[in-house]
Order: structure tokens, then C-alpha cells, then sequence
């Protein structure tokens, strides 16, 4: 599987080419591929698929591989997406990780479809913000045993012999079989039975035996299972500890059912034991690993933003200097200068104000990734009037028109709202006509998304505008459509501008159309509290809203 995922076009899906991946992804992915224990992994809105060999025997001979890879997860399960996707969603919303057991999820596969049972379990993988991205899937067929344990079932129901019992059970792989009398306390078990338990051949047995190998403190979950599958004559299902002789900590599973009398009385329990020791010790494992990455990646996060801040700065000195000198020499020096130098001297200044522009995008860029912003109630209506303020000179040059409805107020961090309307309100100025007045409108209005009230922000111009299949790359860093000659600037206003969006939890898109000028999309939530971090709504979500 790392191979079909490696060399898969991913460029043609909704993820992108693996270069443009996030970091979270690709940890996840190198966890995934390189366990031997079954995964899957969706990822992002679609619920793009990805999974590892371990779990290719569970798609069947006819079944989905390898077509599933890379599949939208609707897609792929049509046949239980109404029973699958709740629990996903669940996940995604930042609901706690859901485990089932032997749950019967009927799939097609070997050309047809098949009653299937698993163990499984989905749990949220988290993107480089913190927001949920995806959903991991550990699992394992348990098809097998659940039908032996039906046939052993079977064979007490039809009052067949110990023996024949003894042989289903034992079909199972390193399955334990039991019968536990409840009036007496005797238990009948297989020599399996008393290896979980760390219990060696004795002649009479009890449950007494197999409750001092079980940890005191998972002696009451037991016996409540034990009490509540009598009560309500329904399947006892529990996991619990054993301590071995020799100091060694088991986990096991036990699973079985009530057996009555005739006149209603209970009579025993009987079932099996399964060690799953290797499972939790996995389980655990691969929390740790993930949790260890998580934390790495945010470390190195940390660092870059860090060292971008500290580099940023440190270069604004002998940039502000270089800048001085030659204004000096500007000033002093140019009626000895020659026609070439005086245009040497221009270009030089011209580059260095340049470095200075890209320098402080920088610094402001390690600022909207900084945590630590206070957040305040912002009103949009004077923030947008300092906006304009700071652009009078420009707007008045430009004999540019800006109209705005009424704008709500918002919870945010002041300073960097301000950056993110400055920079929308000078790039329309910026990449207007030459010989027509830029036209600004600031339209607002106020819905409930995913059900957090947000702000839905449009800014349009009638500039030169963009080609739409620039919509999305437009927001990368260092970003140029047109000659830094003819339009300065750093190449990182509209990068700066989703970060600034994304740290409010809103979500941010362009719609240009060369010639005719561009609308960017801005969505914000009102309020910040109880905010998962989470993209509010995509582009392809808003256009079917």
C-alpha cells in the first residue's frame, strides 16, 4: 500500500499533490502504513480514503481494493454510509472517539454482499492548528468467532453434548470456553480458558478462582456485566485485567450469554475469553506515538515562527540604515552623479524599500500565528473608517469609491482584523484599471453556519481581476500574477489574510475573473467562545448554501 499511495494522482483529487500536504497528514499516514495492525484513515471534507495491507483482506478477493484508495468515503460505502456516517461526524465535531464491538456492518465484497462483524474504533487526528481534520479507523474482522460463538450457542440451545462444544470453541482461534453455574459457583472451562487467566490445571474449579486473578479494581465492572446481562437476558460483554503468577498484566475480554431453567430462573452464564493484551498495548502505543508527533510538529512549528520573527526583525536595522545612506547620498551626492548612476541609485532604493515592505509582512505574518492575541469585541464599522483613514492618500490619488453596508461587530483579536481589511481594501486599490476609478463594495450579512452565528464578509472591486483557476493558490505565500515592476508589494498580504481568518476559526475565498475584477469571501464567526478551530465552511459548501 505505501507503494499504490506514493505513485496514486493525488494532483487530480481534492487533496492536492503530497507536496502541498500538511504535516498532520503525513504523520498520520506514516503511522498508518507502516502498522500491521488493520487502519484506515479519512481525511479532509470529502473523507478521502487511505488504509494499509493489514486492512486489505477485510475489502475481499472482489471487493473495493484497490479502487478505494483515495475514494470519497460516500463513495466507497454506499451500502452503509447511513449507518457509518453519523459516527463520523460524531468524530469530526468534536465528540469523544467511539468503540464498538463485534457490531455487525454488512459490506460488499467477493462479488456480494456479506454479513461482516468488526471491533472497531474512530478517533480524531487533528491538523497543525489543532482543528479536526480526519478520522482514524482501528479495526479487525471478527466475523469468525462471532459465528463459532453462534454455533456454540447453537449446541447448548439443542442440548448437544460438552464435547461438540468444546470442539466449536476450540475452531476459534485462542478462544477460551466457559461455564459458570450460578448457584454453585462452578465453572467448566477449556484448558485456553485457564491460560488467559494464568491459572494452572486444577481438579474443582469456582469462580473464586478466576476472581482473584482479576484485578481488585475491575472485579465490580465484572460483576455488574455479569448482573446486567441476567437481568435483562441479553449479551455480557466486558474487559478487564488479570495478574499472572509471574507478575505479568493481562487484558481479556469475556463475552457470553445467560442460560435460563425452564421456570424462569437463571441458571449459568456461558461464553468465551479472548486475550487482547497485543490490541490495548497497540492501542496505547500508537496514542503516545501521535500524541509525541503532535507535539514535535507543534514544536517545530513554534521554532520556524519563532526564528522568522527574531530573523525579520534583526534585518529592519541595517535595512532602515541602508535606506538612510542612500537618501543621504540622494541628497548630498546627485548633481555628481551621471544619468546611469542616478538610475542605479533609484533601482537601489526601489529594492531596498521592497526588502522593507517583505521584511514587516513577515513580522505581522509571525504575529497572526502567535497565540497569544487578546481578544475583544471589534466593531467592523470603525475599524473599516481607521482602514480608510490610513489609505487616504491612495484612495484620493486613485479617486477610488468605497460603499460598505452596516458591519457587525465580532470577537477578534483588533489589531489583526485591521490588518486583514487593510490589506483586502489596498489590494482592490492596488490592481485597479489605469484610467478607471476603482469601485469598492463591502456588503455584510449575518447566518447561522454549522450552527455558529457568523459573519459573511463579501469585498468586490471592478480592478484588473485574476483567472479563476488562480482562486485557491492565490493565498499561498510569495504569490505573484502579475510583474512586481508594475504592482509592489510582498506577495504575502493574502496569505497573511487567511492565517489572520483562520486564527478567528472563519474560512476565506476569491472568485476573480480577469478583466472584470474580484470578490473575496470572508466568513467569521461572531463570537469566539466554544470555538472547535475548525474551517467554517468551504468554498464548494458556501456556493450550494
Amino acid at each position: 500500500m505505501g507503494h499504490l499511495t506514493r505513485t496514486y494522482d493525488w494532483a487530480a483529487s481534492p487533496l492536492g499533490p503530497i507536496e502541498q500536504w500538511p504535516g498532520s497528514l503525513l504523520t498520520t499516514l506514516s503511522i498508518l502504513l507502516n502498522s500491521k495492525f488493520p487502519m484506515f484513515l479519512w481525511w479532509g471534507n470529502d473523507l478521502i480514503q487511505f488504509y494499509n495491507d493489514a486492512y486489505c483482506p477485510s475489502l475481499g478477493v472482489k471487493g473495493r481494493h484497490p479502487s478505494a484508495l483515495g475514494q470519497k468515503g460516500k463513495d466507497c460505502w454506499p451500502e452503509i454510509w447511513l449507518t457509518i456516517y453519523p459516527l463520523i461526524k460524531q468524530v469530526l465535531d468534536g465528540g469523544d472517539s467511539v468503540w464498538f464491538e463485534d457490531s455487525l456492518i454488512p459490506i460488499y465484497r467477493n462479488g456480494q454482499l456479506e454479513d461482516v462483524y468488526w471491533t472497531f474504533s474512530y478517533s480524531p487526528v487533528k491538523g497543525n492548528d489543532g482543528s479536526i481534520e480526519g478520522v482514524l479507523v482501528v479495526c479487525t474482522e471478527t466475523t469468525q468467532s462471532i459465528l463459532n460463538f453462534k454455533k456454540l450457542r447453537e449446541a447448548e440451545a439443542s442440548a448437544s453434548n460438552t464435547a461438540q462444544r468444546l470442539e466449536l470453541a476450540l475452531a476459534a482461534a485462542h478462544l477460551g470456553s466457559f461455564e459458570y453455574v450460578l448457584a454453585t459457583g462452578e465453572v467448566t472451562c477449556n484448558v485456553q480458558c485457564l491460560a488467559h487467566f494464568g491459572i494452572s490445571t486444577i481438579e474443582h474449579i469456582t469462580s473464586s478462582h478466576f476472581l482473584a486473578a482479576i484485578l481488585p479494581e475491575d472485579r465490580f465492572q465484572i460483576e455488574k456485566a455479569w448482573n446486567q446481562a441476567i437481568i435483562e437476558n441479553a449479551t455480557y460483554n466486558a474487559e478487564y485485567r488479570v495478574l499472572w503468577p509471574d507478575g505479568k498484566i493481562r487484558w481479556l475480554r469475556g463475552v457470553g450469554n445467560p442460560v435460563f431453567h425452564d421456570n424462569g430462573e437463571p441458571w449459568k452464564i456461558v461464553g468465551v475469553t479472548i486475550d487482547i493484551t497485543e490490541q490495548k498495548l497497540f492501542t496505547q502505543e500508537l496514542a503516545k506515538e501521535v500524541y509525541e508527533r503532535t507535539l514535535e510538529l507543534q514544536r517545530s512549528n513554534d521554532d520556524l515562527q519563532q526564528f522568522a520573527h527574531i530573523t525579520s526583525h534583526d534585518l529592519k536595522e541595517p535595512v532602515r540604515k541602508i535606506l538612510i545612506w542612500t537618501e543621504r547620498l540622494d541628497e548630498e551626492c546627485r548633481e555628481q552623479l551621471t544619468e546611469k548612476g542616478k538610475f542605479y541609485l533609484g533601482r537601489l532604493r526601489n529594492n531596498t524599500e521592497r526588502i522593507k515592505i517583505m521584511i514587516d509582512s513577515i513580522l505581522t505574518l509571525s504575529l497572526a500565528s502567535s497565540t497569544n492575541q487578546q481578544v475583544n469585541k471589534v466593531d467592523l464599522n470603525e475599524l473599516l473608517r481607521q482602514v480608510e483613514i490610513d489609505l487616504e492618500m491612495l484612495i484620493e490619488e486613485k479617486a477610488a469609491v468605497i460603499h460598505s453596508d452596516e458591519l457587525p461587530t465580532v470577537e477578534g483579536a483588533k489589531v489583526l482584523l485591521f490588518q486583514l481589511f487593510y490589506n483586502l481594501v489596498i489590494n482592490s486599490l492596488k490592481f485597479s484599471k489605469e484610467n478607471e476609478a476603482p469601485i469598492i463594495h463591502i456588503t455584510s450579512q449575518v447566518e447561522h453556519i454549522k450552527g455558529i452565528e457568523s459573519a459573511i464578509i463579501k469585498v468586490s472591486d471592478n480592478g484588473i481581476g485574476f483567472d479563476s483557476e488562480y482562486n485557491a493558490s492565490i493565498f499561498l505565500p510569495f504569490t505573484r500574477l502579475n510583474s512586481k515592476d508594475n504592482y509592489e508589494g510582498s506577495g504575502l498580504g493574502l496569505a497573511l489574510c487567511r492565517k489572520i481568518v483562520q486564527r478567528h476559526g472563519g474560512t476565506i475565498f476569491s472568485d476573480g475573473q480577469e478583466g472584470k475584477g474580484a470578490i473575496f469571501t470572508v466568513i467569521l464567526p461572531l463570537s469566539q467562545a466554544n470555538r472547535t478551530g475548525q474551517d467554517l465552511l468551504s468554498h464548494n459548501d458556501f456556493a450550494k448554501s
